[in-house]
């Protein structure tokens, strides 16, 4: 009789495991790395081998980067992690031009098949242009350079920043031949003007007087951040023909007191919209507007996942967002800068990466700065620096889902443990017969 209960409560606790083994109940958000590139290597193109790898941008499991020798020669790659590709490189002519480029600014972009990126083919004012390439590798096609008239300014354009890439469209910040700033949108033969210092702030004071220098793009909407003309910052989102307000100094901040009175570059997934804030006294965290409804992710009292103590600070452009979840470096009680992944449906947050950390038997001491479209699903491209000075490498880290079970998944494991131990008596007393 003692062992048919054992095995019942055997037979119970198997029917139970094996469940929770498949659906993750209690699961921690594992995270496992892949490697994509190592510095040192060889470099596909003109610069010969790669001393120095920049920020990564990803997509479909693939990363776009700046990459140069020790001669600071420069090109732009992609890589699925087996073989880098180059867009482009100083052996590349300029479109347009008889002369190759020199070098490249910013961090290139990457969306599906499609990468953008900002080079010149000199220091002069205006000699400088933003890119499409096919990601892969292939043609290049010029979305704006010095030679476009700016919409709604003056002249040509003078320089660009900022780009973020979605599809074929990109969205970036320029500057015209007046030494005015707007955001614009570019695709293949068209530029439109989404905000300049011409346009109305919506629900603030008066047009714009400046824009923080990289705006995001999702589908047909574009998140940026401007100041108004009494110097207060708000983040914007121009979708559908029209302009609203994220979030503004009038804005209460979620979880603290009193209102906004600054803000970081935005990113933007469909119409959710992710920053860096502050408030007065102190006060910093990240957020996020969510079907409408603005939220606190983690501020300066939140306890650090897989650390001690709570952050310290937030970097303000270094904010990422997709369709479930948002990236973003901030400082632990010690100073060190990590990398952290808050999930929008679960509400919980875990460290990516940080000094500390051990990666294929590297100690990292550093993170190149975060790029904000390095967060593609629960995939987020990164770039260590390691305790050994030896060369730098990319990463992309996966967050594992956090699955929740339903109350009536457990009744059905119980049961059919129950089911499986009554089966398992019953065939005992059968050979007993």
């Amino acid at each position: 009789m003692q062992l048919e209960r054992l095995a019942c409560v055997r037979n119970v606790s198997l029917g139970v495991a094996f469940w929770l083994g498949w659906a993750g109940l209690g699961r921690a958000e594992p995270v496992t790395f892949t490697k994509f590139l190592v510095a040192g290597g060889p470099a596909p193109g003109a610069i010969g081998s790669f001393a120095f790898l920049g920020i990564p941008s990803l997509s479909d499991g693939r990363v776009a980067f700046y990459g140069s020798n020790s001669s600071f020669q420069q090109g732009v790659f992609t890589t699925d992690g087996t073989t880098p590709t180059v867009l482009a490189d100083i052996s590349t002519t300029y479109p347009g031009q008889s002369v190759p480029f020199l070098d490249f600014l910013e961090q290139p972009v990457i969306s599906h098949s499609q990468a953008a990126f900002i080079g010149r083919f000199s220091a002069t004012a205006g000699d400088q242009g933003i890119f499409l390439a096919p990601a892969n590798g292939g043609p290049l096609q010029t979305l704006a350079d010095g030679t476009t008239p700016v919409p709604g300014g003056q002249g040509n354009f003078i320089t660009f920043s900022g780009p973020s890439i979605s599809g074929g469209t990109v969205v970036f910040q320029g500057r015209d031949a007046g030494d005015h700033f707007g955001i614009y949108r570019a695709a293949v033969d068209s530029v439109a003007l989404v905000a300049n210092e011409s346009t109305m702030v919506p629900g603030g004071n008066g047009s714009f007087i400046a824009f923080t220098p990289h705006p995001s793009i999702s589908g047909g909407a574009v998140a940026f951040t401007g100041t108004d003309a009494i110097a207060q910052q708000g983040v914007y989102l121009a979708a559908g023909g029209s302009l609203g307000t994220i979030a503004n100094a009038s804005t209460a901040i979620p979880s603290g007191t009193g209102t906004f009175v600054g803000f970081g570059d935005p990113a933007v997934s469909g119409s959710n919209v992710a920053f860096v804030g502050l408030g007065g006294n102190n006060q910093k965290g990240v957020y996020a507007s969510i079907n409408g409804v603005l939220r606190e992710l983690a501020d300066l009292g939140t306890a650090v996942p897989g650390g001690s103590g709570t952050f310290t600070d937030f970097i303000a452009n270094s904010v990422a967002i997709s369709s479930d979840a948002v990236a973003f470096y901030a400082n632990d009680a010690s100073g060190q800068t990590g990398l952290y992944f808050s999930d929008l449906t679960t509400g919980s947050l875990t460290k990516v990466v940080a000094p500390g950390d051990m990666l294929d038997g590297r100690q990292v001491i550093f993170l190149l700065a975060f790029g904000f479209t390095a967060l593609d699903g629960r995939d987020v491209a990164f770039n260590a620096i390691f305790s050994d000075f030896g060369p730098q490498a990319l990463y992309v880290g996966h967050v594992g889902a956090q699955a929740v079970p339903e109350p009536s998944s457990i009744i059905l494991a119980l049961s059919g443990g129950v089911l499986m131990a009554f089966a398992h008596r019953r065939m005992r007393r059968s050979a007993g017969a």
